[in-house]
Formats: C-alpha cells, sequence, structure tokens
C-alpha cells in the first residue's frame, strides 16, 4: 500500500536552520512524500534558500507571501496538501531519516488515523511519549484520544 505523506512546514526568518530542516525530510527513506513549504514573508534569505530545493526536487512545492502568522500559514499549507496523511514540521526542526517510513509502517500496521512520537532537543526529551514498556506502542481510540489531547495536553498538533 502506498500512501502519500504531505510534510508541510512553515517558515519565517528560518535561513540558518531551513537547510538541515528540508534535508532531512528530502532524505527520508518513505518515497512517497509530497513537501509543501510557505514562507511566511521572512526578512532573510528563507525564500531563496527554499526556492533552491524546488528547483531540484520536484515534489517540493514553495510558496511565500506578506506575514501573517504561523496559525495562518499552517491553515494555507493545508490546502495544498495532497497527501492521505499530513506532518507538520517546523523549520528550526529536523526529522530522522527514518520517522516517516516507521511511522507509516505503524498506521498500516494497526489500521491507524494518527501516529505521534516524541520529541528531543538534542539529547533530552522535551515530549516524552508515555509509552508500554512492553510494546512501545499506545494506541487509543478517538474518544480516548480526545480525553488525552483536553485533560492531560499530551497529543500534539504534528
Amino acid at each position: 500500500m502506498s500512501l502519500t505523506v504531505s510534510i508541510l512546514v512553515p517558515v519565517y526568518n528560518a535561513s540558518q536552520y531551513i537547510g538541515r530542516c528540508l534535508n532531512s525530510i528530502i532524505q527520508q527513506y518513505y518515497e512517497y512524500k509530497q513537501i509543501v513549504v510557505i514562507d511566511d514573508g521572512s526578512n532573510d534569505d528563507s525564500f531563496e534558500i527554499c526556492k533552491k530545493y524546488a528547483v531540484e526536487y520536484p515534489f517540493v512545492s514553495v510558496y511565500t507571501r506578506e506575514h501573517r502568522g504561523i496559525v495562518q500559514t499552517r491553515k494555507e499549507l493545508l490546502e495544498y496538501a495532497d497527501g492521505e496523511y499530513i506532518l507538520f514540521v517546523d523549520s528550526d526542526d529536523w526529522i530522522e531519516r527514518n520517522m516517516v517510513s516507521d511511522m507509516m509502517q505503524l498506521i498500516i500496521d494497526m489500521n491507524a488515523d494518527i501516529a505521534m512520537c516524541g520529541m528531543y532537543y538534542g539529547k533530552r526529551p522535551i515530549y516524552p511519549m508515555d509509552l508500554t514498556p512492553k510494546s512501545g506502542i499506545s494506541i487509543f481510540n478517538g474518544l480516548e484520544s480526545l480525553r488525552i489531547f483536553l485533560n492531560e495536553g499530551r497529543l500534539m498538533c504534528s
């Protein structure tokens, strides 16, 4: 089964980080990906850097507009998404090479709608997942997910 993942990147004044971010996304082992970048009116050369990726890689689309903020940028990114699944990656972050393939394999194996993983700042976990020790996987239905999100703040938007 070949499900496409739309990887959405909001960018604002990220020229010192955006190359590392886009390289980490482009180098994913997962083949079926669409990358969409919106430059939210950066004052640095973020847009020029992003344009170079769009020229080199046909699955990368880059747009720019005047500054409207992160919420509006994320909403607009969703309008360009063609994939069955969505992943937001902030322009100052990067992802491990196997992140998308591992998460998509879990989605397929578990017939899931959502997959999540932890986050780190360097080697320090800033959003550790509370996983079951036996399998390393937690499974929640829609109602459980909503309760965890609203009451415990443990589910992330990306």
